[in-house]
């Protein structure tokens, strides 16, 4: 078994735009797995990039918090348009995931989202309990204010933006992963999701066998792998 980790992440923002536009983080080859969390304020109709799907969202005062998952191709655009049919601020990150489950999806289990609309300045990430060893566990964070974080409980830091924030950590056991926490600089309310990505199965699992010198996950769909 093969823990999944982070390859790269990147982040952008727009302040009253209707679109924003981020790079595609560095090293993305094929089979990659693309997270991108979006926070926009309420109204707006949203256009996420193409082949991006919602896995997880949460409305919190005037923002939405969503997140959305995506196998990475062999001809990844050099960037992604995170489009809105109205103004918003919008903030955005993109992190790509080297070693994660084949398929359409890797998510271990459904991701937590959890919110507050008291205001405050912790913002957890709700734990969840993985059904199998060495997943990646990635945590997001938004808050309703112009904002620094400091990120807590064995995260890493991937990026800290205007309001938005994320880290990534470890749970090489299977079960309760316990929550994980942001601080912010801000207080007001906020919104927090935790993922857990599965790794890819080792080659005695026929869920990753190699087969004709290709690793096939659960996402050989007609013949192709996605």
């Amino acid at each position: 078994m093969v823990a999944p980790t982070v390859r790269d992440s990147t982040t952008a923002v727009t302040l009253g735009g209707t679109s924003v536009v981020v790079t595609k983080p560095s090293g993305v080859v094929e089979h990659d797995k693309l997270y991108l969390m979006a926070v926009t304020t309420t109204g707006p109709t949203v256009t996420p990039p193409t082949d991006f799907v919602e896995i997880a969202t949460r409305t919190q005062g005037v923002n939405i918090m969503r997140l959305y998952e995506k196998p990475a191709t062999a001809s990844e655009p050099a960037n992604y348009t995170y489009g809105l049919s109205g103004t918003s601020n919008v903030e955005v990150i993109l992190v790509a995931v080297v070693n994660a489950k084949l398929g359409l999806s890797a998510l271990d289990v459904a991701v937590s989202v959890n919110s507050s609309g008291v205001s405050g300045s912790t913002l957890t990430a709700l734990g969840v309990t993985t059904s199998q060893v060495d997943c990646l566990l990635l945590a997001f964070g938004g808050i309703q204010a112009v904002s620094d974080f400091t990120s807590n409980d064995g995260l890493t830091e991937m990026e800290d933006g205007t309001f938005t924030t994320s880290g990534y950590d470890e749970a090489p056991s299977a079960g309760a992963t316990g929550d994980r926490t942001f601080t912010a600089t801000a207080s007001n309310v906020w919104i927090a999701m935790l993922a857990a990505i599965a790794p890819i199965p080792p080659a005695s699992d026929p869920e990753g066998q190699l087969i004709g010198g290709k690793l096939v996950g659960r996402g050989l769909l007609g013949g192709v792998l996605t």
